[in-house]
């Protein structure tokens, strides 16, 4: 219920264009469900009055994103050496993940990180279609290539942070 600024990273010209695209597409699908309008912006235009006032959907890993990479050692979900790893878990390689959490940068705001560990995980994690009414997502999911025809089963990991924000292991499913 608070404004929010899609922010797709530019670290990497590889995947500049797709994370881009992704950022537009996710503020056109606002537009068109919501009826709402937010900004597109890449990391390099975030400035210190929009981490004050607004939410952050960050499109990227910290090779791609700067804002991320800013960030990226003060969130409970991190990339180490092309593996996602959570508290104190290694999920494995080739994953994506969407995850909510209070901005490090201003506690006071959160930011929603898509990110994966090549570019076909941040391809998946990117177009995973969270906005609309009826959404009850998790604050965390990480999944693999197999959630594309097993939508759900194909989760590694999906729950909840404690009401500190915190990693949770009794409100979180994690596959081994």
């Amino acid at each position: 219920m608070s404004p929010f600024a899609l922010v797709y990273g530019t670290l990497s010209p590889g995947t500049t264009d797709q994370l881009r695209h992704a950022a537009t597409q996710e503020a056109l699908r606002w537009w068109l469900i919501a009826n709402g309008n937010t900004a597109v912006l890449a990391d390099t235009e975030v400035t210190e009055q929009m981490v004050r006032s607004r939410n952050l959907i960050l499109y990227g890993s910290p090779a791609e994103n700067s804002v991320m990479r800013k960030i990226a050692e003060a969130l409970p979900i991190r990339l180490r050496h092309g593996r996602i790893c959570l508290d104190r878990y290694d999920l494995g390689d080739s994953l994506g993940t969407v995850f909510v959490f209070p901005n490090p940068l201003n506690t006071q705001r959160l930011v929603l990180v898509r990110m994966g560990t090549d570019s076909v995980s941040t391809r998946l994690a990117v177009s995973w279609n969270i906005i609309g009414s009826a959404t009850g997502t998790p604050d965390f999911i990480v999944f693999d290539h197999s959630v594309t025809n097993r939508a759900w089963a194909g989760m590694r990991a999906a729950g909840f942070f404690d009401t500190n924000w915190r990693f949770d292991p009794l409100a979180t499913y994690l596959r081994h």
